[in-house]
């Protein structure tokens, strides 16, 4: 009997063991289980952060290519601050455009003579107009008046020395004579083919 109490204690000595190999193995199953959680957690937030990644990669290499388009861009223009500045020679032309005065400017230029004579042609206009501006001065601007050669009252005019028209064809003819190209043919017209142009508007 001593035997099989012993047997059964050692029994019951294996299943503890077994029992607690098997918690330790739920425990540890439990711990890998939580494990495996948190790692794949662990790796959907770096793929999230791989994506947002990748999208500023993204964002950057964008940047870097409108970066060197501008540096392109900026090689075949001139900036402002590249423009060259004039030299005291400029600078001296300068003012005496500005004043007025190209008299003073000594130009080392072949053509000085030329430019000298294209200088004095453009003064002398000017200086002939100014004696006759006085005598314009005096006359009323409402007298000075500007006389078309062939206007409808100078073609009317013509109209009434030909002669006795009917009024429906002197109505005719002032509506022709509202195109100036009209105007200008009845008035360079001589005197028959005048009375000719009459007697097609019958």
């Amino acid at each position: 009997m001593q035997n099989s109490v012993d047997r059964l204690s050692v029994e019951n000595a294996n299943l503890r063991k077994e029992n607690e190999i098997l918690k330790l193995g739920n425990a540890s199953r439990e711990k890998t289980l939580q494990c495996q959680a948190e790692i794949i957690d662990q790796v959907k937030r770096d793929l999230v952060k791989l994506k947002s990644n990748n999208e500023l990669a993204d964002q950057l290499q964008l940047l870097q290519d409108l970066t060197k388009f501008i540096e392109e861009r900026d090689k075949h223009h001139v900036k402002p601050t590249q423009y060259p500045t004039p030299s005291d020679e400029g600078r001296h032309l300068e003012k005496e455009i500005s004043a007025g005065n190209l008299d003073g400017y000594d130009s080392k230029d072949e053509n000085d003579s030329s430019k000298k004579k294209k200088r004095a042609a453009h003064s002398a206009p000017s200086e002939r107009c100014s004696g006759k501006v006085p005598k314009f001065a005096c006359h009323d601007a409402r007298a000075v008046q500007v006389v078309d050669p062939h206007s409808i009252a100078k073609c009317l005019d013509i109209l009434k020395t030909m002669g006795d028209i009917p009024y429906p064809i002197v109505q005719k003819a002032t509506a022709k004579f509202k195109s100036p190209d009209e105007r200008e043919i009845f008035v360079g017209l001589t005197v028959d083919w005048r009375k000719e142009w009459v007697k097609h508007l019958e």
